[in-house]
């Protein structure tokens, strides 16, 4: 049996048809419930970009910027772009660097030329400036030198050679002729020192071929070998009659003595020109001075020509 309380579809309370709302109440639901679902997915997407804009604000003022609003860029652009940069900034401090080095190795390479050629030349201008001084200026005048009388002594030893290394007793030290080595000094070589000292034997066959050799006391003062040294040098290693050597002696490991007061001693081997080989007209001369004097030893060399020794053309 129906219920007559049931309403049937579509009826009104009174009976009458009922319209039909679903599609109206769906569209009030789209137009109602949707913007309410919508809204906070709006806000927090503005939140979100907010807290993404003020925390690259803050960064910017933590590092000392002014707070510059965030703006993302392309990372792989920008990344490329800064190591390009620091490629390009290390390439050109290379080059700096390579520039640098290269300006180092030729400065240090004129510096080093300019070395070389400067002690050569400065031998030069000095040996020049000397050989042009008047030897007769060099030193004390002849009369002030306190040079002694002159010593003659027979000679002996014309061209008798001894095994190199010998030692020869010689009668008068410092020697003025006597037994001597095969070889004699050098001609270019004027002036020795205690440490370049030829042997005795060597510089008394110098004396064979006509030098003038002056033993000077290893004890001179400075200033008194310096003028001796420059006297010598005075004169050429061209002219062969420039015979002229200076060598130390030392009384306590040569032996022999200086007259007192006397700095150097000149010696000289004669001949006789007419018959130099002649033995029996051979002498030793020898003569002290207490200073060095040009003058003085010109007057030697002139009374004692190189012509007038045993073998004037060797040496």
């Amino acid at each position: 049996m129906a219920n007559p309380h049931r309403r049937k579809p579509g009826r009104s309370d009174d009976g009458s048809p009922k319209a039909d709302t679903s599609q109206e109440t769906f569209a009030e639901y789209d137009h109602e419930e949707a913007p309410a679902r919508s809204e906070p997915t709006r806000r927090a997407t503005k939140r979100s970009a907010r807290a993404l804009t003020t925390g690259a604000t803050e960064s910017g003022r933590a590092k000392g910027g002014k707070g510059k609003k965030f703006v993302p860029s392309d990372p792989t652009e920008s990344g490329g772009t800064s190591r390009r940069r620091q490629m390009a900034d290390l390439q050109h401090k290379q080059q700096r660097s390579d520039r640098r080095r290269k300006f180092g190795v030729i400065g240090l390479c004129v510096a080093l030329a300019l070395a070389v050629l400067a002690w050569p030349t400065y031998k030069f201008v000095q040996t020049t400036i000397v050989q042009a001084t008047p030897r007769h200026e060099l030193g004390a005048p002849a009369a002030e030198a306190g040079c002694l009388p002159e010593e003659t002594s027979p000679a002996t030893g014309n061209q008798q050679h001894v095994p190199d290394g010998d030692i020869v007793p010689y009668p008068r030290l410092p020697p003025d002729s006597g037994p001597h080595y095969n070889e004699w000094s050098e001609f270019s070589e004027k002036f020795y020192t205690g440490k370049d000292r030829p042997p005795i034997e060597k510089l008394v066959h110098n004396l064979e071929h006509g030098y003038v050799v002056i033993w000077y006391a290893d004890t001179m003062d400075e200033p008194q070998r310096l003028q001796l040294q420059t006297l010598v040098n005075t004169y050429s290693l061209n002219n062969p009659s420039d015979k002229v050597k200076a060598a130390p002696w030392s009384v306590g490991t040569d032996g022999g003595s200086f007259p007192d007061g006397s700095q150097l001693i000149m010696t000289r081997w004669v001949a006789d020109p007419a018959e130099p080989t002649n033995e029996a007209k051979q002498s030793g001369v020898r003569m002290a001075c207490h200073t060095v004097s040009g003058e003085a030893l010109e007057q030697f060399k002139e009374k004692y020509p190189a012509t007038s020794a045993p073998e004037p053309n060797g040496g």
